[in-house]
């Protein structure tokens, strides 16, 4: 299951009708990212995750299930549940949420590899 989130990002990517914004991927592409810091902090000892769903020390098929909905949940919101003017405000959302989030990692050290 190493490729799982590269996997997931290229399915996601290629299913979903990317516009002439390109909103809903850098979102999915961004949540990728945090999953693949976020095993990179599972594997460690020096760091401990935030995220309170997950845990201090979540297990790899914690964080894979988790990131799985996420994005799934994610794209469930933004291409069918909200109408089309909202979608590009929700998208937005997601990615200052998670640019935050993977910019912390990435200052705390946490790094991630395939």
């Amino acid at each position: 299951m190493k490729y799982l989130p590269l996997i997931a990002l290229v399915l996601f990517s290629y299913c979903s009708e990317i516009k002439a914004d390109n909103y809903q991927f850098a979102a999915n592409s961004l949540l990728v990212i945090d999953w693949l810091q976020t095993r990179d902090i599972a594997d460690s000892d020096e760091f401990t995750e935030k995220n309170k769903i997950l845990g201090k020390y979540p297990a790899s098929n914690k964080v894979n299930k988790y990131f799985l909905t996420a994005i799934v949940l994610n794209n469930i919101i933004g291409e069918y549940l909200l109408p089309p003017p909202y979608r590009k405000y929700f998208y937005i959302g997601v990615i200052s949420t998670q640019s935050v989030v993977v910019t912390r990692n990435y200052s705390a050290g946490v790094r991630f590899r395939f």
